[in-house]
This record gives structure tokens, sequence and C-alpha cells, in this order.
């Protein structure tokens, strides 16, 4: 949605909406969150990690084995080398090296993961543990978006995935 500027000064107020619908204000000097113009324009999804926002960025696997760290790198808003250093692993990651990543980054995450399936109600952001028809793979759930490091950023589950678990990640 565009928002067409607004010139009243520094301290003047822009209305616009974010993703849900929701009128947000930016500009002037009041106590309450405010969204940037940028934010309201772009639709871009942000997340808090260490209790500022940050943009998600739908990042690929550079490799066929790296989709764990690459959903790592997407919520912590770093590069999938730097989630490689950190877990000491450039190959395919488990669910402890995961959670080893999440506490190294600052995000806070449930105690364990929960069984669920295709039809599971997901909650607002997870990491989700898929089976697909040869191997495993991760991919990241934010707000009603797949960020699948290996089949892109879309609004539904790729059609041969079965989801085994899922991680839930809190972010506010």
């Amino acid at each position: 949605m565009r928002v067409p500027p607004v010139s009243r000064g520094p301290e003047a107020k822009k209305t616009g909406r974010n993703e849900s619908g929701r009128a947000v204000m930016s500009g002037g000097s009041g106590s309450r969150r405010k969204e940037s113009p940028e934010r309201i324009r772009t639709g871009k999804r942000f997340c808090l990690v260490g209790g500022t926002m940050k943009e998600i960025q739908y990042i690929q696997q550079p490799t066929e084995y790296l989709c764990g760290q690459a959903c790592v790198a997407m919520i912590a808003n770093v590069s999938v080398e730097d989630v490689i250093r950190v877990m000491h692993n450039d190959q395919a990651a488990g669910k402890k090296e995961i959670e080893r990543a999440f506490d190294h980054y600052g995000i806070r995450q449930a105690k364990t993961m929960t069984r669920a399936d295709n039809h599971t109600p997901l909650p607002p952001v997870c990491i989700l543990k898929v089976l697909l028809p040869r191997y495993s793979h991760w991919v990241l759930f934010y707000h009603g978006k797949y960020y699948d490091p290996e089949f892109g950023l879309t609004d539904e589950l790729y059609g041969k995935a079965r989801v085994q678990s899922y991680l839930e990640l809190f972010t506010d």
C-alpha cells in the first residue's frame, strides 16, 4: 500500500497502514511504537530480536545442506556464514545446533519441539521440521508466510512437504 508523502515540518505525523491493515502513525514526538513510512510502503516483514525491530530478509540456502543455518540467519538478521561460525557446522544442522544458535543470538524459544502435521495451526513465528520425499528440511514460518530456504517465500508450504514438528520462537 502506498502512503502519499505529506510535508508538514519535522514533527509532522504521517498516517499509513501496516500489513494487518491497522492504521499506524510515524513522525511526531509520541511515546508509542511507530512504523516508518518505508516499512509501510514496502510491506516487508519485521521481527523483534534483542529488543529491536529487525527486517526479515529471505535467504536462499547456499548449499543443499544449509537450510537450518539459513532459517536461523533470516530470523537473526545475520549472514549464513555467521551462523555457520556460531554452529561450527557447514553441513546439515540438527535441532540442538539450531536451538544453541537461537540462544547465541538472543532469540527466545519454546523449551521443546511440538509434534505437528500439515493441518496443525501454527504459532505466529516458528521453525518447522518438514519431511520431503528424500530428506528432512527446515523452514521458517513467520506470520502466515513460509520462508523456505530451498523453495522460496510462499503463502503455502511446498506441496510434497509433510510437517513433523515445530519450535515456537518468541519475537516480542
